[in-house]
Order: structure tokens, then sequence, then C-alpha cells
């Protein structure tokens, strides 16, 4: 698995497809989790086995989501995997593939910390998959970079407890929810790029409490633990204003510092 990797160059430029891909291969230590009791045998790989045996039965049980006392959902842990990327004249073709929050937990949030358990998923992968990332959900999110009107770049630093990535400097942004259904229905890559940008929107907002930024899209990448969407968010204030916002935004606990950025050389 490659530790940096620029998936698409000129996003936004040309179109995304997408198609169903594999969900991630099941480690054997991992089959007790109740999330897993549906999975029958050692573990279907085919998208729609892997939704209903390991997303739509444990979310029918009550899992997978965190509500509020009215019923309606607070967290959602349901997820997209990336699982291929594909190139034609009429565009890109990503496989996605279903996977939740607990999966990822499971996985990445450990080979962050950990790069001998990373190193060995890998091997395992290789050998009994014939692919380094089997074992990986790899799930798809978005990031933002907040660029304010009088030139200033901000980045932030995730907390020592972070439950994923703990101690990285970033942008705004987090892993993408989703119920599934666009997937069912035609026009289904459409849905997904308004589902990107409605996230990324969403993430901003919450992270900073900033609303209708213009989101410039720039590269698809992985860092090896995830794919992410980066934007350029072209905030209409002033980083001080910016700052302001972002201090008193309801969903910026998990960062513990952040700096601005205003030359290029220091960027």
């Amino acid at each position: 698995m490659r530790d940096e990797a620029i998936l698409i160059r000129d996003f936004g430029k040309k179109p995304i497809m997408v198609e169903k891909g594999l969900a991630r291969a099941i480690l054997p230590e991992l089959r007790e989790k109740p999330y897993y009791q549906w999975v029958s045998d050692e573990g279907s790989r085919d998208y729609d086995s892997a939704l209903y045996e390991r997303i739509t039965k444990p979310f029918e049980a009550g899992m997978l989501v965190v509500r509020r006392p009215d019923g309606s959902i607070l967290f959602d842990d349901r997820k997209l995997g990336f699982s291929g990327l594909s190139e034609n004249e009429d565009g890109y073709i990503m496989k996605l593939a279903p996977t939740h929050f607990q999966e990822t937990k499971e996985i990445e949030a450990r080979a962050v910390v950990d790069p001998v358990f990373k190193t060995m998923l890998e091997e395992r992968g290789k050998k009994e998959y014939g692919d380094a990332n089997a074992y990986f959900t790899l799930p798809v999110g978005m990031t933002v970079l907040p660029l304010t009107a009088d030139g200033g770049l901000h980045l932030f630093l995730r907390s020592n407890d972070s439950e994923i990535f703990p101690s990285v400097w970033h942008g705004i942004g987090g892993h993408l929810d989703t119920d599934y259904v666009f997937m069912d229905g035609e026009g289904a890559s459409k849905t997904f790029d308004s589902l990107i940008r409605e996230g990324a929107l969403n993430e901003l907002k919450e992270e900073t409490g900033v609303e209708g930024s213009f989101l410039e899209p720039l590269i698809v990448n992985s860092d090896g633990y995830s794919i992410s969407f980066d934007y350029c968010a072209h905030i209409s204030m002033s980083s001080k204003e910016f700052l302001k916002s972002y201090s008193n935004a309801k969903d910026r606990k998990d960062h513990t510092r952040v700096v601005v950025l205003n030359e290029r050389k220091d960027i």
C-alpha cells in the first residue's frame, strides 16, 4: 500500500463515475464482533452481500448509528470504502464498497499508530488475496482547506486522544456518511458528486461555523489509510473573523491547535 498517492489531479474537470466494488476482507480475529453476526461463512466481499450482511442487518438491529431521544440520527457510522480506480476516455471510474466506522477503527486507526500491524496486514493481503489493501477499509472522506479573503490558509492539529488519526495536521474534514441508496439507481455518479460536496460543506459548517463558501476542487488523494476528496474553501471573511467563528463552532473538540499560513513558502 502506498503511503502517499495523488489518485486524481484534475478533480472537478473530468467526471467521476462510480461502480460497486469489493468490501474489505474480514480478519478471522474480528469475526466475533457483534456487527459481523449476520456474516455467513468467511464473509463475502461482493458489494450486495456485504451491504446486506454487514450494514443492513446490523442497522436494523440498532447498530451503526447513534440516535437522539426523538429517534433521529445523531451520528451515522455507515461509510463508503474505496476499492479501485480506473480511467477511460469519458473520465474516471471509482469502485466503492460498504463499510462503517467501527471497521475503520479496528484497522486504519490502529495501523496509523502501529506500523508493524500495518505491514502485517499488507503482507497478509498480498499472500491471501493478491492485494495489499484487501484487509483495509480505505474510507472515503473529504478535506477542506479554508482560505480567507486576506490570504490566510488554515491548518489544524488533531488531539492526542482522537479516535482516529491522533496528532495529525490536516484541514477540516471527515468520512462520508451514507445510506447507500444512491448506488441503487440511475445517476449514481451525479449523486455521489453531490454527496461529496455536501459532505465537505457540512464538515466546514460543523467544525468552523462557516456556511456558504465557494469550494474549489483540488485533488483526490490517498495517505495509505483513507481516500480524500480535497477542496479549497474560499471564505469571504478575514482570518481574524474566521478564527472567531471557529472558536465558537459546536464540533471543534478534536482540534488542539490551528496555524495560519500567509506565505507560499510557509505553505
